[in-house]
C-alpha cells in the first residue's frame, strides 16, 4: 500500500468513526425497514381511502376520504408456497408474491374483480407495516336510467404482522 493509499484509508476510517453515532441516531429516529419473507399472517386496518368515478365524458376524478376505520382485512400467508387466504372481510384464496421490499397478496375473481393488498417493508409505528389495499371491479349492468361504471377504490393504512 502506498503512502497516499494509507492516508486515504486512515481518513476514511476517521470519517466513518465520527459519522457512525449520527448515522445510528438517524436510523433510530426514522421508521426502520423490515423483512417480509417470514410473515405468517396480517391484521390490517385502513383509515383513509380514495375512490374514482368517471364523468359522462369519460374523464376520471378521485375523491379522498378520511374516516375511522374504513376497512379491516385479515389474511393468512404462506410466502414460501406463494399462497394465502383472505379471512376478513370475506374468505377467498389468494396468490402471494414478494419482490424486494414489497409483498403483494392478490385475489383474482372469476367475475373479473381484483383485490390486492400490498404490504411494504417499512414500519409505520408500533411495529406495524405500511400497506395499501386496492379493489377494482366492473359488472356491466344497464337498466333504464342507470348505467353501472367500473369501480376502483384504494385504501391506505397499516398491518400488524404475525411471524
Amino acid at each position: 500500500m502506498t503512502m497516499k493509499q494509507t492516508c486515504a484509508a486512515i481518513a476514511l476510517a476517521c470519517i466513518c468513526a465520527t459519522a457512525a453515532p449520527f448515522a445510528q441516531e438517524a436510523a433510530e429516529n426514522r421508521n426502520p425497514v423490515t423483512r417480509l419473507d417470514d410473515i405468517k399472517a396480517l391484521d390490517c386496518t385502513f383509515t383513509a381511502r380514495s375512490q374514482v368515478s368517471w364523468a359522462k365524458d369519460g374523464t376520471p376524478s378521485t375523491k379522498a376520504m378520511d374516516t375511522a376505520p374504513v376497512l379491516n382485512v385479515k389474511v393468512k400467508i404462506n410466502a414460501g408456497e406463494g399462497t394465502g387466504q383472505f379471512l376478513v372481510p370475506s374468505e377467498a384464496e389468494a396468490v402471494v408474491q414478494q419482490y424486494g421490499w414489497n409483498m403483494h397478496i392478490m385475489e383474482p375473481s372469476r367475475s373479473g374483480r381484483l383485490t390486492m393488498l400490498t404490504v411494504f417493508g417499512r414500519v409505520s409505528r408500533d411495529n406495524k407495516l405500511k400497506a395499501v389495499h386496492t379493489r377494482t371491479d366492473y359488472l356491466p349492468v344497464d337498466l333504464p336510467g342507470f348505467i353501472n361504471e367500473p369501480e376502483a377504490t384504494q385504501y391506505y393504512g397499516e398491518c400488524t404482522p404475525t411471524r
